[in-house]
C-alpha cells in the first residue's frame, strides 16, 4: 500500500512500497501491530489545509473484495477532531488499484493547533478497514507537528 498527501502543489508525505510482485501464498495475515502503526511529521502548515488531496495504492489479493471501506478518526487527547468515511467498492482480484481524492478538512481553532504543535503524538488516528461490512485491518497513526 502507497499513500502520498498533498495540499496545494506541496507533498506532506510519500511512503510507497517497492514494486515486487505480492506472494499471497507467504503473506502472513496476522503479522504484528509495527506493520500496522505509522509516525508521521508534518510541517504546522498542515494543520491551516482547508483540504488534502491523498492517493492510495493497494492491492487485491487473491479474492474479490465487496463493499471495501475505509473510515478513518482523528483524536487530539482523547477527543475526535475529524472524521472520514471513503467507500472504495468493488475490489477486482489479482489487481492494484490507485484511489485519489480531494477533500474538505475540518478547519481548527488556534488555540487547538498551538497544543496539538506543544504535544507530538498526542494527536492520533485509527483507520478501519471493512470487507463486505466485516472488519479486516485497523492502523494507528501518530501525529508531530513542526
Amino acid at each position: 500500500m502507497s499513500q502520498t498527501t498533498r495540499h496545494s502543489s506541496q507533498v506532506y508525505f510519500d511512503i510507497a512500497r517497492p514494486d515486487i510482485p505480492i506472494d499471497w501464498a507467504e503473506l502472513d495475515a496476522g503479522c504484528g501491530d509495527e506493520i500496522r502503526m505509522v509516525h508521521y511529521k508534518f510541517d504546522r502548515d498542515f494543520l491551516k489545509a482547508k483540504r488534502i488531496g491523498t492517493r492510495l495504492t493497494f492491492a487485491v489479493g487473491p479474492q474479490e473484495l465487496k463493499g471495501f471501506r475505509m473510515i478513518e478518526r482523528h483524536y487530539f487527547r482523547g477527543k475526535l477532531i475529524k472524521s472520514f468515511d471513503f467507500d472504495f467498492g468493488f475490489g477486482i482480484p489479482n489487481s492494484v488499484n490507485t484511489w485519489e481524492n480531494i477533500y474538505e478538512v475540518p478547519s481548527l481553532d488556534a488555540r487547538t493547533i498551538q497544543e496539538m504543535m506543544k504535544c507530538p503524538n498526542e494527536t492520533i488516528s485509527d483507520s478501519f478497514y471493512f470487507v463486505d461490512g466485516n472488519l479486516i485491518m485497523q492502523n494507528k497513526a501518530y501525529f508531530s507537528y513542526i
